[in-house]
Protein backbone atom coordinates (compact mmCIF):
# COMPACT_ATOMS: atom_id res chain seq x y z
CA UNK A 1 0.00 0.00 0.00
CA UNK A 2 1.51 3.27 -0.66
CA UNK A 3 0.07 6.52 1.11
CA UNK A 4 0.59 9.74 -0.42
CA UNK A 5 2.16 12.73 1.31
CA UNK A 6 1.49 14.29 4.63
CA UNK A 7 -1.33 11.52 4.61
CA UNK A 8 -0.62 11.68 8.71
CA UNK A 9 -0.95 15.52 8.45
CA UNK A 10 -4.27 15.43 6.58
CA UNK A 11 -5.95 12.39 9.02
CA UNK A 12 -4.71 14.94 12.23
CA UNK A 13 -1.80 12.21 13.83
CA UNK A 14 0.99 13.75 15.17
CA UNK A 15 3.96 13.18 14.18
CA UNK A 16 6.19 12.78 16.90
CA UNK A 17 9.45 11.96 15.73
CA UNK A 18 11.38 12.00 12.18
CA UNK A 19 8.95 12.86 9.17
CA UNK A 20 5.20 12.01 7.14
CA UNK A 21 5.79 10.65 4.08
CA UNK A 22 7.02 12.90 1.20
CA UNK A 23 6.49 13.21 -2.79
CA UNK A 24 9.92 11.40 -2.90
CA UNK A 25 9.07 8.48 -1.49
CA UNK A 26 7.75 6.40 -4.24
CA UNK A 27 8.62 3.17 -6.27
CA UNK A 28 11.86 4.16 -7.04
CA UNK A 29 13.59 5.03 -4.13
CA UNK A 30 14.44 2.95 -1.12
CA UNK A 31 11.26 1.70 0.85
CA UNK A 32 10.72 3.65 4.00
CA UNK A 33 7.89 3.06 6.61
CA UNK A 34 6.26 5.03 9.60
CA UNK A 35 5.46 3.48 12.77
CA UNK A 36 3.36 4.16 15.67
CA UNK A 37 4.59 4.92 19.49
CA UNK A 38 3.27 1.11 20.69
CA UNK A 39 5.28 -0.50 17.78
CA UNK A 40 8.40 1.27 18.89
CA UNK A 41 7.92 0.75 22.32
CA UNK A 42 7.07 -2.81 21.83
CA UNK A 43 9.44 -3.92 19.46
CA UNK A 44 12.57 -1.22 19.56
CA UNK A 45 12.24 -0.49 23.26
CA UNK A 46 14.96 2.49 24.25
CA UNK A 47 16.17 2.75 20.33
CA UNK A 48 16.05 6.07 19.06
CA UNK A 49 13.58 3.95 15.79
CA UNK A 50 13.98 6.76 13.19
CA UNK A 51 17.04 5.31 10.80
CA UNK A 52 15.84 1.62 12.15
CA UNK A 53 16.40 -0.65 9.16
CA UNK A 54 14.29 -3.73 9.21
CA UNK A 55 12.90 -6.62 7.31
CA UNK A 56 13.61 -10.09 6.80
CA UNK A 57 16.88 -12.43 7.34
CA UNK A 58 17.34 -12.34 3.58
CA UNK A 59 17.75 -9.02 2.78
CA UNK A 60 15.37 -9.42 -0.05
CA UNK A 61 12.52 -6.11 1.34
CA UNK A 62 13.88 -3.76 3.80
CA UNK A 63 12.46 -0.40 5.13
CA UNK A 64 13.92 2.48 6.98
CA UNK A 65 11.88 3.73 9.67
CA UNK A 66 11.56 7.17 8.79
CA UNK A 67 8.54 8.52 11.42
CA UNK A 68 6.92 7.60 14.62
CA UNK A 69 3.64 8.77 14.74
CA UNK A 70 1.16 9.31 18.00
CA UNK A 71 -1.13 6.33 18.90
CA UNK A 72 -4.38 6.55 17.84
CA UNK A 73 -7.68 4.88 16.70
CA UNK A 74 -7.71 2.93 13.73
CA UNK A 75 -11.14 0.95 13.50
CA UNK A 76 -13.12 2.25 15.94
CA UNK A 77 -13.43 4.84 19.64
CA UNK A 78 -13.29 2.23 21.74
CA UNK A 79 -10.66 0.22 20.60
CA UNK A 80 -6.54 0.39 22.65
CA UNK A 81 -3.51 0.83 20.95
CA UNK A 82 -2.47 -1.62 18.86
CA UNK A 83 1.33 -1.78 17.30
CA UNK A 84 1.13 -0.93 13.71
CA UNK A 85 3.13 0.32 10.71
CA UNK A 86 2.76 1.85 7.27
CA UNK A 87 5.13 1.40 3.98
Amino acid sequence: MWFGPDVFRTLGVPVLAGRDFADSDNVNSPHVGIINEEFAKRFLPGLNSVGHTTGPDDGKYTMTIVGVVKDHKYRSIDEEADSMGVV
